[in-house]
C-alpha cells in the first residue's frame, strides 16, 4: 500500500471521477486536471464505493478464502464476480451469506446460488455424518 497525503491506495486502480481518469500504480497516482485535494477525494469515494460492493463475510467465507475449497477457479471467480463484490443488494441474496447469518457457520456444500432455506441446509449437515 502506499500513501497519499495520510490515504491508503491500493497498489493499483483506475476509475473515472467526474470527466478525468485516476491512474494509481505502485508509485504514484495521477490525474490530468486534478488537484490534489479533488484527487485525494476521488479516492476516498472511489474506496467507499469499492468497500460497499464487497459482502461483510468475505473475510471470513471459505469459499473465497480456503485454497482447499472444492471449486473450479473459474467458478470461483464467477461466484465472486456475481455475488461477492457485487453490492449488498446482491450479496443478501447469496445463500451462503443468509446462512451464516441465520446459523452462524456455512457448511462447505453451500453455494451463493444454492436453493435451500437455512433450515434445509442444517436438516441435511445433521444428516450426513461426513460432513461432520
Amino acid at each position: 500500500m502506499q500513501r497519499l497525503a495520510g490515504h491508503l491506495l491500493s497498489k493499483k486502480m483506475c476509475f473515472e471521477f467526474s470527466s478525468a481518469i485516476v491512474r494509481c500504480d505502485d508509485k504514484k497516482c495521477c490525474c490530468d486536471g486534478l488537484n490534489e485535494k479533488v484527487l485525494i477525494f476521488a479516492l476516498q469515494i472511489n474506496n467507499r464505493n469499492m468497500d460497499d460492493n464487497i459482502c461483510t463475510n468475505y473475510a471470513s467465507c471459505r469459499l473465497v478464502q480456503a485454497a482447499d475449497f472444492d471449486l473450479k477457479a473459474d467458478e470461483r471467480n464467477e461466484y465472486l464476480r456475481n455475488y461477492c463484490r457485487a453490492g449488498k443488494d446482491v450479496w443478501l441474496t447469496c445463500t451462503r451469506y443468509i446462512t451464516k447469518s441465520q446459523l452462524n457457520f456455512c457448511p462447505d456444500f453451500v453455494l451463493p446460488d444454492t436453493d435451500a432455506t437455512p433450515d434445509e441446509i442444517i436438516a441435511r449437515f445433521d444428516a450426513d455424518e461426513t460432513l461432520l
